[in-house]
């Protein structure tokens, strides 16, 4: 089971992921859930994922991380265009074409922007919905497991 939490403060985003992973359905080894990008134009980005089949959070983090490199500065309606269309992506291809054993992907985005002006923003997806956390929520916890059925509290 994975448990992540995103947290938004006055002037910070906070994103917190236990570490350990099942692997082969026996055993346990300790792993960086959180994939931290830094970007040029001063900007980054964190993301952590919950999901049953883990190759495609993966997948999605391979995909953003080309597709985010082309930005020539921090640009958030863009950024979130751009998770919002590679997640969509990722879902059309390669997980909706699954008529059995469909797998439930869900992932916390930390954005954050360095230099001119400090900014920051929390985005979650929940199958191919990507929503921003708001200042109002203030958090967002998401756990998978095999044997739990996702959810988004």
């Amino acid at each position: 089971m994975t448990i992540v939490s995103g947290f938004l403060t006055n002037n910070a985003v906070v994103l917190a992921a236990d570490s350990q992973e099942v692997v082969s359905d026996f055993t346990k080894a300790s792993t960086q859930k959180i994939q931290i990008t830094n970007y040029v134009g001063h900007w980054r980005l964190a993301m952590a994922g919950s999901s049953d089949h883990s190759q495609y959070i993966r997948l999605i983090e391979s995909e953003l991380s080309m597709r985010l490199a082309n930005l020539p500065k921090f640009d958030y309606p863009a950024i979130v265009s751009i998770i919002k269309a590679t997640v969509h992506q990722v879902h059309k291809q390669h997980i909706w074409p699954r008529p059995s054993n469909r797998p439930e992907v869900q992932i916390i985005y930390a954005i954050q922007g360095l230099t001119p002006t400090p900014s920051r923003a929390l985005l979650v997806s929940e199958d191919s919905a990507v929503t921003p956390v708001n200042d109002y929520m203030r958090h967002r916890n998401l756990s998978c497991g095999l044997s739990q059925k996702a959810h988004l509290s």
